[in-house]
């Protein structure tokens, strides 16, 4: 197993640390992927991808005590000699497994073993080995100082870590966890955003069972079933005031579901007061889940997605289409022929890109003054925060532009 780390972590105020992890697929005690963070702090695994290797680098599909070539095969390299996919686990029970496994913690031992994929689905199988080889873990440690639980906490910071109660075990049902509250405010007159580190929300029959009701103001809107990420970081929500408040509504009459999202205000402190409240939704009562892009009153924050064009490489820019998000809809394979009527900006390669996953978030209430990372005006009348990663290359970035809603 091989570690390293780089500075900086997406979505952080705080330039954290994010480490990385590559092991071998084989049947070695090295093929463990087992993040540790130092004391006083707290594992938080954010990425897994699997690669493939070039089929004439002569690298095992199992790698055993006599050959694994870990220096070459069981690293990453570049987009050249590398191919590979954001990794999501097999069905439940181990759904997800190497990112719950040792996300909440601080040492995970021994860890989760390297997996592997299918691989020909988004590399060239002439030239890539048609199952990946090894695996690659990219994780955060968080300071221990900024956890806290939404059941009964008061906390003053630049960043806060707020779960479920017992997270990462899950939460306790709706007799003792609905209504639990928090107030979050600015210290200055920066707005709050929210990110979701792992939203497993609890759903039975189809039906949602939990979420976070956030009242910003005149505003509503909620964190749910439908925001579920896999455990890929993702801007939720960015307040227009500088106060707001977060509600666990939990129908739920079993054990089941959980919350992790960071609150941050990046230039000012914020302050944070949870307790628990007499609920406004009973056990086993229904509530309407609050479709991305609602006003409720003047204007409002949304999240949308970039759907994939219905053809691969070759289509028009024209089938590039900025939508509202689909509840579960995760394009982790998608194709896009073009985005450049879209996106003007050095960020982003025009032409084909493979296993583009997009999200953009926006907000009305910015017009066009604003600009983007170009320098241009805002003519369509919105800007928007734009985060996407590549699965070929692991990579991630985020950036402002203009869109048009």
């Amino acid at each position: 197993m091989n570690v390293y780390k780089l500075l900086g972590g997406m979505c952080d105020s705080e330039s954290l640390q994010t480490y990385t992890l590559q092991a071998c697929y084989g049947n070695g005690f090295e093929d463990f992927l087992s993040p540790t963070c130092p004391s006083g702090s707290t594992i938080y695994v954010y990425d897994v991808y699997t690669y493939s290797k070039r089929k004439d680098r002569n690298c095992p599909t199992i790698a055993d005590q006599t050959n694994r070539n870990i220096t070459y095969c069981c690293n990453y390299v570049n987009e050249t000699e590398d191919c590979g996919k954001r990794y999501y686990g097999t069905a439940a029970p181990y759904e997800h497994e190497h990112y719950s496994r040792c996300s909440g913690r601080q040492t995970c031992s021994p860890g989760v073993q390297a997996s592997w994929n299918s691989t020909d689905d988004v590399c060239d199988s002439a030239i890539f080995m048609e199952r990946s080889n090894y695996m690659k873990m990219s994780y955060n440690c968080l300071p221990d100082s900024g956890l806290v639980s939404i059941s009964n906490t008061s906390l003053t910071a630049q960043s806060i870590y707020l779960s479920s109660e017992g997270y990462p075990l899950e939460m306790p049902s709706c007799d003792s966890t609905s209504g639990s509250a928090c107030t979050v405010s600015s210290s200055g007159v920066s707005t709050i955003r929210i990110t979701g580190f792992d939203l497993q929300f609890s759903e039975r029959s189809g039906e949602c069972k939990q979420r976070l009701l956030i009242t910003d103001g005149s505003l509503i809107s909620d964190v749910a079933c439908d925001d579920v990420n896999n455990f890929a970081r993702s801007v939720l929500y960015t307040s227009q005031s500088t106060r707001i408040e977060l509600r666990l509504d939990n129908a739920d009459t079993s054990t089941g579901g959980k919350f992790w999202i960071h609150l941050e205000d990046l230039a000012e402190q914020i302050t944070i007061e949870c307790q628990h409240r007499s609920p406004e939704v009973s056990c086993n009562e229904t509530f309407t889940i609050i479709s991305p892009g609602t006003v409720t009153t003047g204007t409002t924050t949304s999240r949308t997605t970039l759907i994939p064009s219905p053809t691969a490489a070759g289509a028009s820019s024209s089938d590039d289409v900025i939508t509202t998000r689909i509840s579960g809809t995760s394009p982790t394979t998608a194709r896009y022929a073009s985005i450049s009527s879209i996106v003007t900006t050095s960020n982003v390669t025009t032409g084909t890109q493979s296993n583009l996953n997009t999200t953009i978030s926006y907000s009305k209430s910015q017009r066009t003054n604003d600009r983007q990372d170009s320098g241009d005006i805002c003519t369509y009348g919105y800007i928007c925060l734009v985060q996407y990663s590549t699965g070929i290359q692991s990579n991630k970035y985020s950036f402002y532009l203009c869109c048009k809603i």
